[in-house]
């Protein structure tokens, strides 16, 4: 096989490969007479300001329930009763929820959606304020892309897509509540044992008598003879 052959084939087989995928790629919409907006822009789902909202809930398919109450500027579980919430972490989530954005819209023609797995939807998000509920989200299937998730308001027949990671903190409340962190004991001081000082001993040195020399008889010379 000539040097040229081989480069034309692989041309082919690389121009093959870029179709494939490029023809994969849009597989957002089951339904083919739904109509899909892809442009670049986020859409937006809503636009609440979170200071409104006052509680929160998620609810599953099967019913379980989990409902966040604001009192006092500080979060409560409401349902179940647990008690006081971690508010930080439930902030994130009612500011995520009120600034909702889409990537991608879809308009049914088609008033069947169970495609979109939102005749009967996996779970329901209801954010309420002082004088009622302000939104519900209705959260059906994930995308074949298994990013987003297809979401509808209960008062809007549009179908959004959304990435599915924002709502992963509100669902996980209903297995595990957001509890406040658990306080941190500080370590107790370990006290400083003192040691008191050993007296130094002072020895005092005995006087050692030194012997008394006997001194000798000086030899008394003979008398010089006569």
């Amino acid at each position: 096989m000539s040097i040229r052959t081989t480069l034309v084939l692989l041309v082919v087989l690389v121009a093959l490969g870029v179709y494939v995928f490029w023809s994969g790629t849009d597989t957002d919409q089951p339904d083919p007479d739904g109509v899909i907006d892809t442009g670049t822009d986020t859409v937006s789902v809503l636009d609440l300001d979170p200071a409104m909202i006052r509680a929160i809930t998620v609810t599953e398919t099967d019913g379980e329930t989990v409902q966040l109450e604001q009192e006092e500027d500080e979060w409560i579980i409401a349902t179940p009763a647990l008690g006081p919430a971690d508010s930080q972490r439930v902030e994130w989530v009612v500011d995520d929820l009120a600034n909702l954005k889409a990537t991608r819209i879809i308009t049914p023609t088609d008033a069947d959606l169970s495609p979109y797995g939102l005749d009967v939807p996996q779970h329901t998000i209801t954010l309420a304020g002082e004088e009622g509920v302000l939104a519900r989200l209705q959260l059906g299937d994930v995308n074949p892309g298994g990013n987003a998730v297809y979401v509808q308001r209960d008062d809007d027949p549009t179908i959004y897509l959304v990435s599915d990671f924002t709502f992963d903190s509100a669902r996980r409340w209903l297995t595990t509540p957001p509890l406040p962190p658990t306080p941190t004991a500080e370590p107790s001081p370990t006290p400083t044992v003192e040691t008191t000082p050993t007296p130094t001993v002072e020895t005092t040195l005995t006087p050692t008598a030194r012997p008394r020399r006997t001194p000798t008889p000086s030899a008394t010379p003979s008398p010089a003879a006569e």
